[in-house]
């Protein structure tokens, strides 16, 4: 018995296709046509990702994704960290971000807070800002395992100068490998890679 193949439509988005674009089916046949053919490449330069909504709902679920990140490793054991998934976040974020759209009026003066409808930009700006919350310097897990394992507690000024060195640390390091690339660390991998 012969399976009935899937199709997509070629033209543009997915979302904004119409049925009369039936006459361009094409059939998937392996990975990169669906990064090719499936997701959307287009750029609408009207749409702006830099609105008071995403930063407000990207601000938030910042504070709840790195908050939720950070008090695993303090208040558990370090082997048990919780993280938020990607499509948790852009689907809370989605529905905040419409429920934003209807409550905020489109005139007087809090038009500015609202200049048009919930898009595809403010979302993708509100997933990434939001997961890059929960990446954070590697120096807080010192600090947690002092911690919670040897009773250490450092004051609020050496560990935030811990983590501002640590991470200037690495910058000067960067900075130094690409001022004068002959002298910058390799190890064998990276050896392999270039």
């Amino acid at each position: 018995m012969k399976e009935k193949s899937k199709s997509y439509c070629i033209n543009g988005d997915i979302e904004t296709s119409t049925g009369e674009d039936t006459d361009d089916i094409a059939v998937l046949q392996n990975e990169r046509d669906i990064a090719t053919h499936v997701i959307s490449v287009d750029d609408d330069p009207s749409l702006n990702p830099w609105t008071f909504r995403a930063f407000f709902i990207g601000l938030g679920l910042s504070a709840f994704n790195g908050s939720l990140g950070k008090a695993g490793s303090f208040m558990w054991t370090l082997q048990q960290t919780v993280s938020v998934s990607l499509m948790f976040l852009g689907i809370i974020s989605y529905v905040i971000g419409l429920a934003m759209d209807t409550s905020i009026p489109h005139y007087g003066l809090l038009r500015y807070l609202n200049p048009g409808p919930f898009n595809k930009k403010e979302n993708v700006f509100i997933i990434i800002m939001s997961s890059a919350a929960a990446n954070s310097a590697l120096a807080t897990e010192v600090l947690a395992v002092q911690c919670l394992y040897y009773n250490i507690t450092l004051n609020a000024v050496s560990s935030i100068f811990l983590l501002f060195s640590s991470q200037l640390l690495g910058c000067i390091v960067l900075a130094y490998s690409l001022l004068h690339p002959s002298l910058k660390p390799q190890t064998t991998a990276m050896g392999l890679a270039v």
